[in-house]
């Protein structure tokens, strides 16, 4: 554990965004009913062992300063090895944040990044993990559709650890409705998560670029508003050079027979780190939309320093009435989320370095 310090941390909640003296002392345990916690009191308890496996299933309680959200929580652990990466998903609604999320934590735990990196995977808060599992994994391991992030202010949707020979890192995920990043009237708030994002998955599907529609409803939007909100926010704060992204075309295998579509999607994931397969692959995906005139599709890669972008596919096929009747089978889901690992700094050496720097050679 590296929490234990003379001077309290401050660290910035990644629910409501205020900041906050870290009180180690002060832990929480949930009861059973919904949002309710109860105080936990470990003074009495010596032994390093047991307390430590009781503070497992503790919480810090955030006293949200500013009063603007709902009474939330953070893993006492949280932490416990250095700051948490946080990644935010942006995109309008109808891309497939949800199954792109749910498919990549679920690779993610049957170790699909370890032959590239030796990354290990698991859970930092228990009770957020399990209604993961309940409302997104299990489903999607049933085969079923899932319901699309619901409107309003959210919390974080999973806190895992990934360890690797040179240490743990925690990492945050938030999915976000793609009608709140249009919403007026708030004060952002739907949206103000992006406030304290490390790294940015932009989310779109190759139809939606290019205004094309299957069973999606035609709303007569073929400009990418959500993209160029999220990116309008970050220029404004001045993040757009400390911030990486990636820019994955989601359902990318109904365009399995198109070019360029057609040479990555069916290809595995990468069985080691290439920072030259990166960037190949990022201009095909670059080529592809400025060709068919999707320009704000590609206003993340026009305005953040380092960028990456992606042909992936949640599921694989498509689902009939809810179900995914041929079964999920994720496509090059782990990509995006690799090439943000290697932007942030969480993988190192010469290759992670050049992952999302266009002007550095790659040979």
């Amino acid at each position: 554990m590296s929490v234990s310090s003379s001077e309290p941390e401050t660290i910035r909640c990644p629910v409501c965004l205020d900041r906050f003296v870290w009180q180690e002392d002060e832990l929480w345990i949930p009861t059973g009913e919904a949002g309710v916690y109860e105080a936990v009191d470990l003074t009495e308890v010596n032994d390093p062992v047991k307390r430590n496996d009781i503070r497992r299933n503790c919480y810090q309680r955030c006293p949200n300063p500013s009063q603007d959200t709902d009474s939330h929580h953070l893993p006492a652990s949280y932490l416990d090895y250095g700051p948490p990466l946080v990644i935010g998903l942006a995109g309008r609604s109808g891309s497939g944040k949800t199954h792109l999320l749910t498919s990549m934590i679920s690779e993610l735990e049957r170790g699909g990044l370890h032959a590239a990196t030796g990354l290990t995977v698991r859970a930092m808060d228990l009770l957020l993990d399990r209604r993961f599992r309940t409302e997104h994994l299990n489903r999607l391991q049933r085969d079923e559709e899932l319901e699309g992030t619901r409107h309003g202010l959210s919390g974080f949707v999973n806190v895992l650890t990934l360890t690797s020979a040179t240490g743990t890192t925690p990492i945050t995920f938030f999915d976000v409705s793609g009608e709140d990043f249009l919403r007026e009237g708030d004060r952002g708030r739907a949206a103000r998560f992006l406030i304290g994002v490390d790294a940015l998955l932009f989310v779109d599907t190759p139809e939606h670029a290019l205004g094309i529609r299957h069973e999606e409803p035609d709303d007569g939007q073929r400009v990418n508003l959500a993209f160029k909100r999220v990116v309008s926010r970050l220029e404004d704060l001045g993040l757009t050079d400390r911030v990486p992204a990636s820019v994955v075309l989601n359902k990318s295998d109904r365009l399995r027979y198109v070019p360029p579509v057609d040479r990555w999607i069916r290809r595995s994931d990468d069985e080691e780190l290439n920072a030259e397969s990166m960037l190949e692959e990022s201009r095909d995906v670059f080529g592809f939309l400025h060709q068919n005139g999707a320009v704000s599709s590609l206003a993340p890669f026009q305005s953040f320093t380092r960028c990456t972008l992606h042909f992936a596919s949640a599921t694989g096929a498509e689902s009939v009435d809810r179900r995914f009747v041929r079964g999920v089978r994720p496509m090059r889901v782990l990509r995006p989320l690799l090439a943000l690992l290697a932007m942030t700094g969480v993988l190192t050496g010469p290759e992670a370095r050049k992952v999302g720097s266009w002007h550095v050679q790659t040979s």
